[in-house]
């Protein structure tokens, strides 16, 4: 498959089951087909410095129990995780998708990678050490 960049435009993308991810999609509304998914709204991650993540075990459970919870009480919907706009969110959406992928779906890493194989690198960013200086590496 072709990457996808995602820069500043809307999109939409299956990755399991009733599950796919968007960003920049902030007016999309849930419908009877549809369930509008925006856990960045209670899942916070709170950095030291200038460092965005990745989230804490803590957050990981609750994403994974609020995304379980949108599942089991839309069952016939398709959930749309919604992700905040820029690099940072949607790295941190990835995370956390990828982390309910392996804990909760137990994927292999090589079915997770597929499943991403869409983005571009220009649309995620490294996470990196909590410090305000310049990162000379890549987390």
């Amino acid at each position: 498959a072709s990457s996808l960049s995602l820069t500043a435009k809307p999109f939409l993308v299956d990755l399991f089951e009733r599950v796919c991810i968007g960003q920049y999609i902030s007016n999309f509304s849930s419908t009877k087909k549809f369930r509008c998914f925006q856990p960045h709204s209670t899942l916070k991650y709170h950095g030291f410095c200038d460092d965005f993540g990745p989230m804490n075990f803590a957050n990981v459970a609750r994403f994974i129990e609020f995304l379980d919870n949108e599942l089991n009480a839309y069952p016939t919907s398709k959930i749309v995780y919604s992700v905040g706009a820029g690099r940072r969110e949607m790295t941190n959406a990835i995370f956390l998708i990828g982390a309910y992928m392996i804990l909760k779906l137990e994927m292999t890493t090589d079915a997770i990678v597929s499943s991403f194989n869409w983005i571009d690198e220009t649309s995620i960013e490294t996470f990196r050490d909590a410090t305000f200086s310049q990162a000379d590496f890549g987390l």
